[in-house]
């Protein structure tokens, strides 16, 4: 259907131009959106309570570890993590706090660990040997497949029960 006049083709003339700028700015709004979310998925996490996953958890035993404990019915580790100049954890002798421990080795393993505890949380703490910027955690699990697990932190202070997400 043609238009009769010939304000009518400028009306039309506009919204198709309108219109197809319009689909453009949606279309790259919602892209940009997408892009925002991933890109700041580890902040969304610093907005979580401090916390540990029970999959992080077995992650970490499942690593060989030289200072792994085994206690009659449950097995733990105690790990040191640090903000300071990157992050890094290492697993460190329970009994023994001063001594540097073994590197945990996987990176993507170390940033998890230190997303569920929170970057800041992390940052504003003082591990058992003393070092700033970092904490140390502490978790044990009772042996079985379905065997409770109970995390710990140490941010200065006093040793603080973590919460177990799954």
């Amino acid at each position: 259907m043609k238009p009769r006049h010939s304000s009518e083709r400028k009306v039309r003339w506009y919204l198709k131009r309108v219109g197809g700028w319009l689909s453009v700015l949606l279309l790259l709004s919602i892209i940009g959106a997408g892009v925002l979310l991933i890109g700041y998925r580890r902040q969304i996490l610093h907005l979580l309570p401090p916390h540990t996953s029970r999959t992080t958890v077995l992650k970490v035993l499942e690593i060989e570890n030289p200072y792994a404990r085994a206690n009659g019915d449950t097995v733990g580790f105690t790990l040191t993590c640090t903000v300071f100049e990157g992050v890094a954890c290492y697993f460190i002798d329970g009994d023994d706090a001063e001594q540097h421990g073994v590197e945990l080795g996987d990176l993507d393993l170390e940033g998890e660990i230190v997303s569920e505890l929170g970057w800041k949380y992390v940052e504003q703490s003082t591990s058992v040997a003393g070092d700033i910027n970092s904490m140390t955690l502490q978790c044990s699990r009772a042996h079985g497949i379905l065997g409770s697990i109970n995390c710990q932190a140490f941010r200065g202070e006093r040793w603080e029960m973590l919460p177990m997400w799954p």
